[in-house]
This record gives C-alpha cells, sequence and structure tokens, in this order.
C-alpha cells in the first residue's frame, strides 16, 4: 500500500473508539486523541522509529521513516522527541485495543463503501 491510499484509510478510519481522547473527540476533528494507535498502524506498513514528545501535557507519537523524513498525520510533531519501542506502546492494554481496532479498519477499508 502506498502512502497515500494508506492515510486515506488511516484518516478515513478514525472514530471516537480508536481515540485515546475519546471524551474529546469530535467528527469534526478526527485526529484527537489518534498518534499512538496511528503510529502503530504506519509502522507496520513502512517501519522506522515511533516517536514521542508531550502535546499540551498529553503524550504523543509519530513516525520517524528514515533520513530526515517524519510522518505525523495529526499535524502536531512537538519536541523535543524521543524514540519509543513498539512494544512498550502494545504493552498498555487500551493502545493495543485501538490499534487492533485501527488497524482492522485500515485494512477493511474500501473508498467505494467506506467504513
Amino acid at each position: 500500500m502506498d502512502l497515500q491510499k494508506l492515510t486515506e484509510a488511516i484518516t478515513s478510519s478514525w472514530c471516537r473508539e480508536t481515540s485515546m481522547l475519546p471524551w474529546a473527540w469530535q467528527e469534526s476533528r478526527p485526529e484527537i486523541g489518534q498518534s499512538n494507535a496511528t503510529a502503530l498502524v504506519l509502522n507496520d506498513f513502512f517501519g522506522g522509529e515511533i516517536l514521542r514528545g508531550l502535546h499540551d501535557t498529553w503524550p504523543h507519537y509519530w513516525n520517524h521513516l528514515g533520513g530526515q523524513e517524519l510522518l505525523d498525520l495529526t499535524g502536531v510533531y512537538p519536541t523535543p522527541a524521543v524514540p519509543v519501542p513498539r512494544k512498550y506502546l502494545l504493552s498498555l492494554e487500551e493502545t493495543k485495543k485501538r490499534y487492533e481496532l485501527l488497524k482492522q479498519c485500515v485494512l477493511a477499508y474500501n473508498p467505494e463503501n467506506p467504513i
């Protein structure tokens, strides 16, 4: 899957259930709380590192795909950033649930029949 198609599948699959901030999630701002599950799904397809920083007081995650290429579908890119092991994120039960749901939705995504 190319990055453009994967980005469409991910952003179309974001929902309250995949957000780490379900009480703050809004249809008009579907990116709210999606960074950790999104970073894991992007890592599945493209590898690289998962980075962590703070946005306001909340942890935020995005991807480093090699060289200088950073990818944050939620558009935040806080600094400073530190690499976070994928294994750590998946050890967090709620993060793992949201990631598995998002990945399932992404794999099932069909633009003619949106989720």
